[in-house]
């Protein structure tokens, strides 16, 4: 599956999800933290794509989402925030559209974590990737990457 992705759309995604300024240039970064790493599987729950980004992209995410004040996430620290996250992954389904848009095959985030995560790791691995440098007004700046065959 050759996706093409552009920045302009996940900006405008973010933007209208998060109801903020954001900006999204293309990244030569591979962001994969295994807190945020998630399936994209198709009807049949095949995997079909790995999103996936660095922890700062998924705290700073989270938290715009959840209206949280920025500051809450300078005091996070280098550790998963388990609500954060949570929050994060909601925006991931969201992006998940992305996908949806550029290929045949309608994806959603796996519903049950029923994807192992050694065939997402091999995916990753194996399958280049489509990264974006995101800066999200008032929170900060992170990556996040679809890895993709």
């Amino acid at each position: 599956m050759g996706l093409v992705l552009e920045s302009r759309d996940v900006q405008r995604l973010l933007r209208k999800l998060l109801n903020r300024t954001v900006k999204v240039t293309p990244s030569k970064e591979s962001p994969d933290h295994p807190a945020a790493r998630r399936a994209l599987v198709n009807d049949d729950d095949a995997l079909v794509a790995v999103i996936t980004s660095d922890l700062a992209f998924a705290h700073r995410s989270g938290a715009a989402l959840a209206l949280m004040p920025a500051p809450v996430v300078a005091t996070v620290g280098d550790e998963p925030d388990e609500d954060l996250v949570e929050n994060y992954i909601e925006v991931a389904n969201v992006l998940s559209r992305l996908v949806n848009e550029a290929s045949r095959a309608r994806v959603r985030i796996d519903p049950g974590l029923k994807v192992p995560p050694e065939q997402m790791e091999a995916l990753v691995s194996a399958c280049g990737c489509t990264a974006f440098h995101v800066d999200i007004e008032g929170y900060g700046v992170g990556d996040l990457a679809i890895y993709h065959g």
